[in-house]
This record gives C-alpha cells, sequence and structure tokens, in this order.
C-alpha cells in the first residue's frame, strides 16, 4: 500500500513537472518602423483604427477646403475634438485612449485645424455648464460651452464628434466585419455656425472561426 502511495505521488509530480516544461513560451520583440502591422484574428486592432482614423481625417479636410475655396481669410479652425464614441459589437477597451490621442496628433498636425485640449479646457468647461457631450448639438449648450470657455481664455471655432460603428456579416464559419469612423464637424461661430460637415473612413476586414 504504502509502495502504492509513493508511486502515485511521484506520477503526480512527474506528471506537473512535464505540464510546466511542455507549457508554451512567451517572447517579445521589437517590430522595426516599415513592418507590417499584426493583423489581430479576433477585434479590430492596429490596422483596422489607423486606417479609419487618417482615411476619415483626409477626407474631413478635402471637404472643409473645398467648402473654403474663395475665402481669402482661410485660417486654421480651433475645434473641440469630444473622444470618440463606440457605437460597435466590439468593445474597444484600451484603445479608446490611444485611438484619441492619434486624433488628437492628427488634427493638430493637418494643414486646417487646431485641436483644444480636452481634459485641460474642454471637459472643466463642460463640468460646469452641466452639460453631456451628447447635448451640445443644441445651440444653447453650444453657447453656454463658448462662454464658459471664454471666462478661462479659451475660444472654439468648431465641435469635433467621432462615432466607431460596426456591421458584420456571417456565412458559416467565416464573418466580415464592416468598420467606419464618422468623424462631424460642427461650427458654432460664424455664418456657418448650425451646419455640419460628415466625413468617414472605412475598412472591411474577415474573420474564420
Amino acid at each position: 500500500m504504502r509502495l502504492l502511495k509513493a508511486l502515485t505521488s511521484f506520477s503526480i509530480l512527474g506528471l506537473c513537472i512535464l505540464s510546466i516544461s511542455c507549457a508554451p513560451s512567451r517572447t517579445g520583440r521589437i517590430k522595426a518602423d516599415d513592418e507590417a502591422d499584426l493583423v489581430g484574428d479576433r477585434a479590430a486592432g492596429t490596422v483596422v483604427y489607423r486606417q479609419v482614423i487618417d482615411e476619415g481625417l483626409k477626407s474631413l479636410s478635402e471637404k472643409y477646403r473645398a467648402g473654403q475655396r474663395g475665402n481669402p481669410s482661410f485660417t486654421k479652425i480651433k475645434v473641440a475634438f469630444l473622444g470618440v464614441e463606440n457605437k460597435g459589437t466590439q468593445p474597444i477597451g484600451p484603445w479608446r485612449h490611444q485611438i484619441n490621442d492619434i486624433i488628437n496628433l492628427a488634427v493638430n498636425d493637418s494643414q486646417d485645424f487646431q485641436d483644444l485640449a480636452f481634459d485641460e479646457f474642454i471637459k472643466p468647461a463642460l463640468d460646469a455648464v452641466r452639460v453631456r457631450k451628447d447635448q451640445l448639438v443644441l445651440p444653447a449648450n453650444q453657447e453656454a460651452l463658448s462662454r464658459e470657455l471664454r471666462k478661462n481664455g479659451a475660444t472654439v471655432d468648431a465641435l469635433l464628434f467621432a462615432n466607431l460603428t460596426e456591421g458584420v456579416t456571417s456565412a458559416g464559419r467565416v464573418s466580415q466585419s464592416d468598420y467606419r469612423l464618422t468623424f462631424k464637424l460642427i461650427p458654432i461661430v460664424g455664418d456657418q455656425a448650425g451646419t455640419q460637415l460628415i466625413a468617414a473612413g472605412d475598412i472591411k476586414k474577415e474573420y474564420t472561426r
């Protein structure tokens, strides 16, 4: 009996050691700038987000410039980017912060727009006037935000919204997700106040289960 218990214990110990030694090891490496980004098999990821951001903002700039042709006083306008809203089925989690950062940088690097810092100016102003971001489509709330910003020495010419959506088509083990990032630019001062300029970036991604 003692011999059987000893052999059983030894066998269990051996299996534990074997399972640990056979477990796949994880490695990491730094990728070169000219290497292609990894395309994930479960969610949108880097390629999707960067493409829809680049395409959407490029389209927005082109539409804005087209509307300013012949305007001798054409200059950069100061926009309040209000952050991306995820309306798709896939959670974006920590990606939300990076998407917002990428859009902020792209807006400031453009020839058409200058972004007013959200955390330093926009959010405190929204908190002070007790207005949610989705309520800024109302002219009265836009004016309240502008007044509060002016109190703090800041001005804004337009609001910039961004909505991420996703449509899914499935066929057996294969599915396709159509991702769209829609930008909506709403001027709140000048003769174009109350109008809106809409542009979007699109990408299709296939998944196989």
